[in-house]
């Protein structure tokens, strides 16, 4: 699950590169190093797929050949707001 520093970067529209299991599932997979698994109790990594994974990506979205579907910001004020909030409550409550 993302950590602040992660969401502050994102509501201020600074992509995010990480893992499946580093960064929102619901967010851009483009952005996903490749290079773990989920193991029995923790995530595994290769070290070397997961390298040269990050390299490709960095050097992808420098170059500008990796593009958001949405953008980081959006992402944040789509899910990270007191009305979804609200909502979800909501729903939670009614199934209790």
């Amino acid at each position: 699950y993302p950590g602040y520093a992660m969401l502050e970067a994102m509501a201020k529209n600074i992509p995010v590169l990480g893992t499946r299991y580093s960064i929102p599932q619901i967010f851009d997979e483009n952005f996903w190093f490749e290079g773990q698994t989920l193991g029995p109790d923790w995530i595994e990594r290769d070290d070397s797929i997961f390298i040269e994974s990050a390299i490709t990506k960095i050097k992808k979205f420098k170059s500008g050949d990796l593009v958001f579907k949405t953008t980081p910001r959006k992402f944040i004020e789509t899910q990270y707001n007191f009305s979804k909030y609200i909502k979800d409550l909501k729903e939670l409550l009614a199934n209790v």
